[in-house]
This record gives structure tokens, sequence and C-alpha cells, in this order.
């Protein structure tokens, strides 16, 4: 199965928190794609640490239109006709906490 993740992130301190590394890391191996979306002005160290291994690529904006615009962002950036080469797109934001037992019992059943 083809998945592509769009994780809208925002901190007030242009930080990433530690539960959205949990995050990622364990979103990560359930996708073939994982692009994260900042609406915070996170360095661009912070930006190359999450490409090592988390993510596959880092999307900067503004915070305007909050998560919906970012996630039309992050559509825009893969481009609509690769969007049709996935078998799902996952929107998530930083603010969804858990699950706790594991998102691999989950994600599949989407």
């Amino acid at each position: 199965m083809e998945r592509l993740l769009l994780y809208v992130h925002f901190n007030k301190f242009n930080q990433i928190s530690e539960h959205v590394l949990y995050q990622l890391e364990k979103m990560r191996p359930l996708f073939r794609k994982v692009i994260f979306i900042s609406n915070s002005k996170i360095s661009q160290d912070q930006a190359d640490e999450l490409k090592k291994e988390l993510v596959d690529e880092v999307l900067l904006r503004k915070n305007i239109g909050f998560d919906f615009a970012a996630w039309r962002d992050g559509m825009k950036k893969v481009g609509f006709e690769e969007l049709k080469s996935y078998d799902s797109v996952t929107l998530m934001n930083d603010t969804c906490f858990g699950t706790f037992v594991g998102f691999r019992a989950y994600i599949p059943r989407f």
C-alpha cells in the first residue's frame, strides 16, 4: 500500500517538541513518503535533522490559513498528479497525541 503523510507542525517557540519526534518516528515506517509542514520558524538545522531519518521533505511556511492551508501547500508540493499514485493521503497535525499502543495497528485500517 502506497501511503503519504502530510504532517503539519506549529510551535509558538519555533521548536519541535519531543512528542512530535516520537510521532514521526512511529509513523515513518508506515508511509512511503512523509512531508513535514511547519507553520513555525524552525531553524534549517532542525529541518535538516528531521530529513536524516524521519521525513522525506520539510516545507516551511508562514502561519497563514492554519492547518488546512498547510495541507493544501503540502499537496501542491507533492503535485496533484503524484497524489494520484497514493492509495491514501493522511492529514495529521502535531496536536494529535497518541496512540499509546502503536500506530501500526491502526494505519492499515484507514
